[in-house]
């Protein structure tokens, strides 16, 4: 027994017990499962409306970057956005940076585009939840971890937005990790 001291008062704790290692196989395991789970799937995911739009916000971002085309900065120029979208810039384009990349720089097929993205945001998701069960694991073990991690995974909104949402997955990943 350790003890701490609080309000002047020597209140004594119990010592953490080390968690039996099949539980830390089990989580690494579902973890591993699941990383299979979610690559597998991202390949089967259909194309989402606006992700047209983001993919062309990404194209012009990267444009605008790398190339200083000021498309990005007034998109009364391209049609697609004169409906509504023209404030799409504001949004953030961290995210559609990287499938423009993809397919300029690193020569990725751009049939391939959809398929890179959901791949993409599928890594995200699984930082997402595995964030999150290492977060409970730091809290309370590895019971707590599994539980999480089987939690997150088979959250329907979670699992299938894990593979199209690129604003708000990555951004949930990036927050998890800076609790843990």
């Amino acid at each position: 027994m350790s003890k701490y001291t609080r309000d002047n008062n020597e209140v004594p704790i119990q010592q953490a017990t080390t968690a039996a290692p099949y539980i830390k196989w089990m989580f690494v395991a579902l973890a591993a499962i699941l990383a299979v789970c979610m690559a597998f799937t991202a390949t089967r995911v259909g194309v989402t409306g606006d992700e047209f739009l983001d993919n062309l916000n990404g194209y012009y971002a990267l444009k605008y970057y790398a190339d200083g085309d000021t498309t990005f900065v007034d998109y009364s120029q391209v049609p697609e956005f004169n409906h509504g979208f023209r404030h799409m810039k504001y949004y953030g384009v961290g995210f559609e940076l990287w499938p423009s990349f993809a397919i300029r720089y690193l020569h990725l097929p751009e049939q391939q585009l959809y398929l890179f993205r959901h791949l993409l945001c599928a890594f995200w998701g699984y930082l997402l939840i595995i964030f999150t069960a290492l977060t409970a694991k730091r809290l309370a073990g590895y019971k707590a971890a599994i539980f999480a991690l089987l939690l997150m995974a088979l959250t329907p909104v979670l699992f299938g937005l894990s593979f199209f949402a690129t604003k708000d997955i990555p951004f949930a990943a990036f927050r998890t990790s800076s609790i843990l």
